[in-house]
């Protein structure tokens, strides 16, 4: 999944959790008050607003849902931290690893390059660089 499918998918799981007030009554009340004749205006009456608060197991249930969908989140989100970085390391196979292996010893020893030093301080000339070019490739 990518990541707007992740957030819209969690947005709907929380917009799921969230009760949604009816927007039905307001519109029959609109179509009354449209066909009412308007003879004289009604007084204002004022409607007792009754609150409702959320109890503490209303309160536990929308906890332990969010923490399944957190849950489910983040297993989403492992899995495509597995697709897009496997942890799985290629086996080398035992034959290989054993022919190639590097053994150190002290014995051996590497040629080394001779070097004639003669009248070093002499002023170089055109015959000796060029020479000490080629002797140096």
């Amino acid at each position: 999944m990518k990541n707007r499918e992740i957030l819209t998918h969690f947005k709907s799981m929380v917009d799921s959790l969230i009760p949604k007030e009816e927007p039905k009554e307001e519109i029959e009340l609109a179509k009354e008050e449209a066909e009412a004749p308007q003879a004289a205006p009604a007084p204002e009456v004022q409607e007792e607003v009754r609150v409702e608060y959320a109890t503490r197991k209303d309160l536990e249930e929308i906890k332990d849902k969010l923490n399944s969908e957190v849950a489910d989140v983040k297993a989403m989100f492992e899995q495509i931290l597995n697709i897009v970085q496997p942890k799985e390391e290629k086996d080398v196979p035992a034959k290989l690893s054993a022919e190639n292996e590097i053994v150190h010893s002290p014995e051996v020893q590497t040629e080394e390059k001779k070097v004639i030093l003669h009248s070093q301080r002499r002023q170089m000339t055109t015959k000796d660089r060029i020479m000490n070019k080629l002797a140096n490739k």
